[in-house]
């Protein structure tokens, strides 16, 4: 690696060239990264330590040493149209993620956060070439631009933190399908998903979003899922975009955070009870029946319906680089369940309805009772996906699922846990 060598008085001359009254400079024990005391995270004054002010390696795969707490400050942005990182790994100890600190670093494709980092300022990371983030729970804010123009952003997992998310902060990232919204979620920003691939979203009851005259916040013609009343309908009666009402026994406190109910709603309460009764719910999936399900949680479902329906554990292994979860990796092993790519699962992204059908009608397969095949009939068929619009035609016809309204499947569409569980009882009744 290129090493900086400087004495302790002209590497405190040289930053303070850059900017003005640094009071303290401090090199790394790995000399690639500079790190500065006493500087301004931003215009507004406030004056931090532990800033990576500047990056001299040779790029590749770049660990951001421990101790570090903020990434670039006020017009610094250290890794900057930097094209030789291909990845990077955050510790801990980095709270805050610097404007335009890597802005237009082309072949960056994966990221890996710390649990200490609260911020992701704007343009953070604009115009990289990431293909999956997990935002941690410890993450607030999200700020304008951080994630634009991302063309190859296919997955994206939002912590349960997460309270606004900026103007156009994942705009034209146009290989993102489908994204779970948080019920932390307090506000979603002009034009935060424009230009992605997203034709169905679920809003939180209390979730506002903005948009302004010209640019809405998700795609013209985006499908959204919400309680009746809320701002969600207030945004989709605005734009002309369909509404489709969901049951919620969720608060309306728009002050203290809604939490998810602890019972299933009425219509699924039966279905529910029985598939509990018959050994098909694990014990960590009984609760919180109204929240998204995750991939993880519908591979745990699927695992649990083949082992009690074929009286056998299943004893293979497919392993991911994302995940140990055992039901997982077995779901894999008998098929019916895929990575996302580069052997990556995304267990804690959200499950889409065209996924989930997909993934029922392999589980029939898997257990030796495949579903007649039938070709689907809903009117957003051209909607679905290549690789799921015959399964969805399986699935319908077996009344296992059935469409959101209007006749309509909305194959983008989040898929709440009571949701999975019933038709993963009804599948029972199909193939017992």
């Amino acid at each position: 690696m290129k090493k900086v060598i400087a004495s302790g008085l002209s590497l405190i001359m040289a930053v303070v060239m850059c900017v003005s009254l640094l009071p303290v400079t401090a090199l790394a024990a790995d000399s690639d990264f500079v790190i500065v005391d006493g500087v301004f995270l931003n215009a507004a004054g406030t004056k931090v330590d532990g800033v990576l002010a500047s990056y001299k390696g040779t790029g590749g795969h770049v660990v951001i040493p421990d101790g570090v707490k903020h990434v670039g400050y006020y017009l610094s942005n250290p890794f900057a149209n930097n094209t030789a990182i291909i990845s990077i790994e955050m510790p801990d100890s980095v709270e805050t993620i610097g404007s335009s600190a890597f802005r237009r670093c082309t072949n960056l494709t994966s990221v890996t956060f710390g649990n200490g980092i609260k911020q992701i300022f704007d343009v953070a990371f604009s115009h990289c070439d990431l293909r999956s983030i997990d935002i941690p729970d410890s993450v607030t804010n999200i700020g304008n631009e951080a994630f634009v123009g991302n063309t190859n952003l296919a997955s994206v997992t939002l912590g349960n933190s997460v309270e606004t998310i900026g103007v156009g902060a994942f705009r034209n990232c146009t290989s993102l399908k489908s994204i779970t919204i948080p019920e932390s979620v307090r506000r979603i920003s002009e034009g935060a998903f424009a230009d992605t691939g997203i034709t169905s979203i679920t809003i939180p009851q209390n979730t506002y979003i903005v948009g302004s005259s010209t640019l809405p916040t998700f795609p013209t013609g985006t499908i959204v899922h919400g309680v009746a009343g809320s701002p969600a309908e207030t945004y989709a009666e605005y734009w002309g975009f369909t509404f489709v009402a969901i049951d919620s026994t969720i608060p309306t406190d728009p002050i203290n955070p809604p939490v998810t109910t602890e019972k299933p709603t009425a219509w699924a309460e039966e279905q529910v009870t029985a598939a509990i009764s018959n050994n098909l719910v694990p014990q960590d999936l009984q609760a919180k029946y109204t929240q998204a399900t995750t991939r993880a949680e519908f591979a745990a479902l699927a695992v649990a319906l083949y082992e009690q329906v074929t009286g056998k554990e299943i004893t293979e292994r497919q392993t991911f680089s994302d995940t140990t979860d055992i039901n997982v990796q077995k779901a894999a092993a008998i098929g019916v369940v895929n990575g996302v790519g580069n052997n990556m699962f995304s267990p804690d992204t959200g499950l889409t309805r065209e996924q989930a059908a997909v993934m029922l009608s392999r589980l029939a397969d898997a257990i030796g009772k495949p579903l007649a095949q039938q070709a689907a009939t809903f009117a957003d068929n051209g909607s679905i996906a290549t690789w799921a619009i015959e399964q969805v035609g399986q699935i319908q016809a077996a009344e296992i699922m059935g469409g959101v309204g209007n006749n309509t499947f909305s194959p983008q569409g989040a898929y709440t846990r009571e949701q999975s569980i019933v038709t993963i009882m009804r599948l029972y009744d199909v193939v017992k």
